[in-house]
């Protein structure tokens, strides 16, 4: 059986069209024109980026709560205006529009006229900074103007197990699989699509009988397909097809009680746009026309065509780039979590592109090094002793691997030669918290010897995690697409009715299928709504060390010394190119098994915040009230994993604080002089991955007042110890000796030694004796002595004076008395 290597998601090739176009003066009114009309795509800007980021990744909120949320950052009423407005006066007619997007449309000559020769544009290859600019009338509301179609096309399209095989290996051992059955009605999956097909392939497959899948989808409304503004869609033509086969199939067998949404547009900057806005406008039931009334209940989206990731930013320069992420994270706000293939053409991600410049970079793939995407890198799944109920021993996983044994990216593309899971390190995006503090310090050493450490890398790593995807063991579709249709050779017969089978792989397999298994959980819980971004339960569950993921541990996707070439020209991250224990950029975290990462998804407890305040070498010789404060996150079970911390450390009485970092690491220390007799507290609150905040946690530190700050009367010795603090004490066992030190406070503490031959010491305050306290214990030690006052004493300075009795209790062995230090508490 052929097995073609798809690149759906991977390798980018230019875009024609994204930034805005030569300047033009919208205000200006042309004069009458006809002629073929062209339509363009205004994308807008993010009113309050900041915002939208922390809606982003929001936990916990019900589906009204976010789209109300979301209704906030949205580009507004008012900047549509604005747009609407100055296209109209420049002869353009108004048509489709989503919260993201308005489509106008002109004759050639407008558009030309306003945004420059598209026809030009569109017949060059494109480069950095060839675009023009957006005019002035519409560039502070908008960050991109889109023609209508791009040339060549942005995206390219990125085995043998069924839907049952993929829940059992992906449920945790001597657990059901479950089929995602939802008590509160079915759960949607959305995935966007550039290719054409045949919505009948999805009935055959469905009707056979080891599938056997009833109703039919298409006929039930299970399965719902929409094109760009009612267009019709492309039927089979021997042209990736089984793209589209693949991933509605894959979902249909994998999630069969889930619905499905797919929505077509052109592979173009403009078609992408399209298509997210129109998921947007659909699950939000919002702003723009919804598909069919739209859908609530789509808590996934799943893509698996992509672009190599310098060369999409090339196609979405500035504000334009910033606006498809603003997209991004309006899905995630909205409730939907997004999934995209990591690319087929393992760190070589650029090397099938049609620029020469491209061919041997070492690149990851977008969108699916987006931090608001959960990238999907691909594994080879093996069933262990045949495919029978997952009793933790008959299911492992490999890397998909690149089989080549040369330095060079043919070695590792789907193009040509063996294909490999996608991975690497971002030239964009910098490293998201949730990867900051859920891989933590995770060193690694590479096959050339290069050391590093992947917790402290600067950007994005690709991927987050990975499942099933290596074509060997792959998805058998069924498609109609005349490349495999009519099986049987029948003379006259027609692909519609003669699907043939077809093993596909690649991530093209794993993003889905992701998407599948992440919808199953959802639907088993009882969710009635989405969640959105889960990358803080993703690194959180593989922070708590619980047995969330399978960790493949071998594989490799590029060769170690070209990768290492290209780090030496500053030209790559010098990473492992090889699966290893723990995190790694062949397979992520490893791959979920999903019901053991429900509770971190669906009911992740609150943050909490540890701090203290000590002093930092209490028993050194010399003692100077060196202080060190400490926080870090509080151990909780099936907590997120922490981001940043606020910490304040303020002395009491001084309005002042002496340190605050309102952006502190989750867990860090910090040091500082303090003053004998000073009270200092430090207070911290901790931020997890999801913008959650702790409730504060304080410390308090009175800093002693050693013995050398006493003055005596009398034989006092000093005596030299290291457990003291500041490494000594004083002593006598001569009766009518003191010892007095003058302290400002609410409440005094003494600090002494005790033993089996200690005596009584008298305690005065402002020359009153308060209390006599017996040294005395059975072993030796030390003893904090709760001398005088509480909270609701005045506080002031007052003298306290310590007198040795003479005198002991009825079990001690003498009458010596030793005192080391005093706490002044405020």
């Amino acid at each position: 059986m052929t097995r073609p290597i798809l690149a759906r998601l991977s390798r980018g090739v230019a875009a024609v069209g994204v930034s805005a176009l030569v300047a033009g003066l919208l205000a200006t009114t042309p004069a009458a024109a006809s002629g073929p009309q062209t339509t363009v795509t205004v994308l807008l800007k993010a009113p309050d980026p900041a915002r939208l980021a922390q809606l982003a990744t929001a936990t916990g909120d019900n589906h009204a709560q976010r789209v109300r949320d979301l209704a906030g950052v949205l580009p507004t009423a008012a900047a549509h205006q604005v747009v609407r407005g100055a296209l109209r006066s420049a002869g353009f007619t108004i048509g489709h529009q989503t919260a993201w997007t308005i489509d106008a449309t002109a004759p050639e000559s407008v558009v030309d006229a306003t945004f420059g020769d598209l026809a030009r544009l569109a017949g060059r290859a494109r480069v950095r900074g060839v675009l023009p600019t957006i005019p002035a009338s519409i560039a502070s509301v908008a960050a991109a103007v889109l023609p209508e179609t791009d040339t060549p096309p942005l995206f390219k399209e990125h085995l043998n197990f069924d839907g049952p095989d993929f829940r059992n290996a992906y449920t945790p051992p001597l657990t059901s699989p479950k089929e995602g059955s939802d008590k509160n009605g079915q759960l949607t999956i959305a995935s966007i699509q550039f290719a054409g097909w045949n919505d009948s392939d999805l009935s055959f497959y469905a009707a056979q009988p080891s599938v056997n899948i009833k109703p039919d989808p298409i006929a039930s409304g299970q399965y719902k397909q929409f094109a760009d503004q009612g267009s019709k869609i492309p039927g089979a033509t021997a042209m990736l097809d089984e793209e589209v086969d693949l991933d509605q199939e894959v979902l249909l067998s994998t999630a069969p009680h889930a619905r499905q949404r797919a929505y077509f547009d052109t592979n173009s900057s403009n078609g992408y746009v399209q298509a997210l806005s129109q998921v947007l406008a659909d699950v939000t039931q919002g702003q723009g026309k919804s598909s069919d009334g739209g859908d609530p209940k789509i808590v996934a989206l799943t893509t698996s065509w992509g672009a190599c990731e310098d060369g999409f930013q090339g196609e979405f320069p500035g504000d334009s780039f910033k606006a498809v992420e603003a997209l991004l994270q309006s899905l995630n706000a909205a409730g939907v979590t997004t999934f995209a293939a990591s690319g087929d053409d393992g760190v070589y991600d650029c090397a099938t592109s049609n620029l020469r410049s491209q061919l041997n970079r070492i690149s990851v793939d977008y969108p699916a090094s987006s931090p608001s995407v959960v990238a999907v890198g691909g594994t080879k799944l093996t069933a262990v002793g045949g495919i029978a109920a997952n009793d933790g021993t008959n299911w492992a996983e490999k890397g998909w691997t690149c089989t080549g044994t040369t330095a060079s990216p043919t070695s590792c593309t789907s193009a040509k030669g063996s294909g490999g899971s996608g991975g690497g390190e971002s030239n964009t995006f910098a490293m998201p918290a949730y990867q900051k503090s859920g891989i933590g310090h995770q060193p690694f050493r590479t096959e050339t010897g290069k050391k590093g450490d992947f917790g402290a890398e600067q950007n994005r790593l690709v991927p987050d995690i990975a499942v099933a995807g290596d074509p060997h063991s792959g998805f058998q579709i069924l498609t109609s697409d005349p490349k495999y249709a009519c099986p049987t050779k029948k003379l006259f017969c027609d692909p519609k009715t003669n699907p043939g089978p077809h093993v596909v792989g690649g991530t093209s397999l794993s993003a889905p299928l992701a998407a599948a298994l992440f919808t199953n959980m959802l639907a088993s819980a009882g969710a009635t709504s989405g969640v959105g971004d889960i990358h803080g339960a993703l690194y959180s569950a593989y922070a708590a060390k619980t047995g969330v993921f399978r960790d493949p541990t071998t594989g490799r996707n590029g060769d170690q010394a070209d990768v290492d070439r290209h780090a030496a020209a500053h030209a790559a991250a010098e990473l492992p190119t090889r699966a290893r224990v723990g995190f790694d950029t062949v397979t992520g975290l490893g791959a979920p098994l999903w019901t053991l990462l429900t509770p971190y998804v669906l009911s992740p407890k609150a943050p909490a915040a540890s701090a203290s305040i000590e002093l930092a070498k209490p028993h050194a010789r010399h003692h100077t009230g060196r202080v060190r404060v400490s926080w870090r996150p509080a151990a909780k079970a099936r907590s997120l994993v922490a981001a940043s911390a606020k910490v304040v450390v303020t002395r009491l009485g001084d309005p002042k604080p002496i340190y605050r970092r309102n952006a502190a690491p989750p867990a860090g220390t910090y040091h500082f002089s303090g003053v004998h007799g000073a009270n200092y507290v430090v207070t911290v609150t901790v931020t997890d991955v999801a913008g959650r905040k702790s409730p504060a946690d304080s410390a308090l530190l009175a800093v002693p007042y050693d013995d050398d700050a006493f003055r005596t009367r009398g034989p006092w010795h000093s005596v030299k110890a290291a457990s003291d603090l500041g490494g000594s004490h004083l002593q006598t066992a001569k009766a009518g000796a003191t010892a007095s030190v003058r302290a400002s406070g609410r409440r005094y503490l003494l600090i002494a030694r005790t033993g089996p031959a200690y005596g009584k010491l008298a305690v005065l305050v402002g020359g009153h004796h308060v209390k006599t306290v017996n040294l005395y214990s059975p072993a030796a030690g030390h003893k904090v002595i709760d001398l005088w006052g509480s909270k609701n004493t005045a506080r002031k300075a007052r003298t306290l004076t310590f007198r040795c009795t003479g005198s002991k209790g009825t079990f001690s062995t003498g009458f010596g008395v030793d005192v080391d230090g005093l706490d002044a508490l405020h």
